[in-house]
């Protein structure tokens, strides 16, 4: 079993806010890449970040306007300072009467927020290094299509994206494979599968998820999300790819 890596939540925070020294962003990205634990408390941490600017964004647009303030000469700035402490403090009021129940509603609903929330933290750096080898990719695969319950062999050549690895990850007590790739602008982008609730086939459908491209499908009983960058017309052809071939 792989060691876990002991980096705090204040760190994984000031990670994901781009404040931490490049050592320790190395350090990081280094450990994303083999302990999944690491990588979901990364993604519920960016996840909960975001809930809270969505927060103080939506509370902040419903905020009472402050007050005119009657001009004064330059000596007498008391009550603009007054009428400032009592516009912040009616804004703080707000938060923390309303706060818990906003940051609520902006939870995401299923296992594609999370998965994107994931995707939106790599970057080119983190698979540029990655060199598939022929054998090794070949018995990745199989294990991660035994362990899912669905052959995904076929999703290592799709297109003209450049496969960098596989892994297995989870949500609610069920495997998720995540395929990772390059495409050919150098974007990270993925193809993640999971077991289906409903069990229905639908086509390929289009979507922006954390500001990504993403594209998703569902077909004998598993869910596909095919996420990354910013190119719709790449990710939404790859995808109708996959769900072909898979």
């Amino acid at each position: 079993m792989t060691e876990p890596h002991c980096f705090s939540d204040e760190v994984l925070t000031a990670y994901i806010d781009k404040e931490v020294d490049p050592s320790t962003k190395g350090a990081i990205e280094h450990a994303l890449r083999s302990d999944a634990v690491l990588a979901e408390r990364l993604a519920s941490l960016h996840l909960a970040t975001n809930g809270l600017n969505e927060a103080f964004d939506s509370l902040l647009d419903v905020a009472p306007a402050m007050p005119e303030l009657p001009a004064s000469k330059p000596a007498k700035t008391s009550r603009g300072r007054q009428g400032l402490a009592l516009a912040a403090s009616l804004v703080l009021g707000l938060i923390l009467g309303a706060g818990l129940m906003s940051l609520r509603t902006s939870q995401p609903s299923g296992w594609m927020d999370y998965v994107a929330a994931y995707q939106a933290l790599y970057v080119n750096g983190t698979l540029s290094d990655e060199v598939a080898d022929p054998d090794a990719t070949a018995a990745d695969l199989s294990a991660l299509s035994a362990t899912l319950g669905y052959d995904v062999s076929k999703a290592e050549h799709v297109s003209n994206l450049d496969f960098k690895r596989g892994q297995i990850l989870g949500y609610n007590g069920r495997p998720l494979v995540q395929l990772a790739y390059l495409s050919p602008t150098g974007d990270p982008v993925a193809l993640c599968v999971i077991k289906s609730e409903g069990g229905s086939r639908s086509d390929v459908s289009v979507a922006r998820l954390e500001g990504m491209a993403a594209a998703y499908w569902e077909k004998d009983g598993f869910a596909f999300l095919f996420i990354g960058g910013t190119d719709q017309a790449l990710i939404t052809h790859a995808a109708q790819q996959m769900a072909e071939r898979l």
